[in-house]
């Protein structure tokens, strides 16, 4: 099995205990996955039946990870989640839902949580040592924040309709503002509305600064970058690809790949 394949799919975990404490009893929801500064967030682990040392796909989420419980828990039959080779653990964002007692996350910390996270994962048991990850959208961009912070365990990404930083056409289309979608992202927490509304021109100072914050160069894993046609930021999602592809780390160049 490659795990390009098992990246197709979601994560598990059991009441709040430690992982490495717990016997081998399979899917294990409410798991607490210590953090650097003494805070913790919590996830699920799903393990396959058969002990034994699994690579590992982790999922970071802020969409609420007892969301994807149902098809871990086999009752989605398409195929995504390979449970018989792969471990999945799926984590809630600091601040949100289950990791709300975390706090908000400050500039930066989401990829040191994605660190931290992704080296626990690498340290239990069942684990072979080998983590990647996993997810569309705001799933997909949390894995930028975590490569750049370059675990020592992480080897590839996949992110879906998820490009590197941010773009003033991901808020403007044409020039004309995506109400609906910044509302959308302040409704589930974050923030961003009061932020772009005052970025209205695309030579508005901020989006200097988020361009210039793009450095494909701070990128030293394989990647593997799934959109559409017509999905959102498509285009920008395209150029990440091309600037990984042409000014990532070594790993990152040789191994990214992209499917529309």
């Amino acid at each position: 099995m490659n795990l390009w394949i098992a990246l197709f799919a979601l994560a598990v975990v059991a009441p709040l205990a430690r992982a490495e404490d717990a016997p081998w009893t399979g899917d294990r929801p409410g798991i607490a996955i210590p953090m650097r500064d003494g805070k913790s967030l919590a996830a699920d682990v799903y393990l396959p039946a058969v002990p034994g040392h699994y690579p590992a796909v982790v999922v970071q989420t802020p969409y609420n990870r007892s969301n994807i419980r149902p098809a871990l828990a086999g009752m989605d039959d398409r195929g995504y989640w390979d449970r018989e080779h792969y471990a999945y653990v799926v984590a809630d964002w600091r601040g949100f839902f289950g990791s709300r007692a975390a706090g908000q996350a400050r500039r930066g910390q989401r990829g040191e949580d994605g660190f931290d996270v992704v080296e626990w994962t690498a340290a239990q048991p069942w684990c072979d040592g080998k983590v990647g990850t996993w997810g569309p959208s705001a799933l997909g961009r949390v894995q930028f924040d975590t490569a750049k912070e370059h675990p020592p365990h992480l080897v590839c990404c996949v992110p879906l309709v998820a490009p590197i930083g941010q773009r003033y056409d991901d808020y403007y289309e044409g020039g004309v503002f995506k109400e609906a979608h910044v509302a959308k992202l302040d409704v589930l927490g974050f923030g961003v509305g009061a932020l772009v509304k005052g970025q209205a021109l695309p030579d508005a100072p901020g989006w200097r600064i988020a361009a210039a914050a793009e450095r494909p160069e701070d990128f030293d894993v394989p990647m593997f970058f799934i959109t559409g046609w017509y999905d959102h930021a498509t285009a920008h999602q395209l150029d990440s690809f091309r600037e990984i592809v042409a000014h990532g780390g070594p790993k990152a160049r040789a191994g990214t790949k992209l499917l529309v």
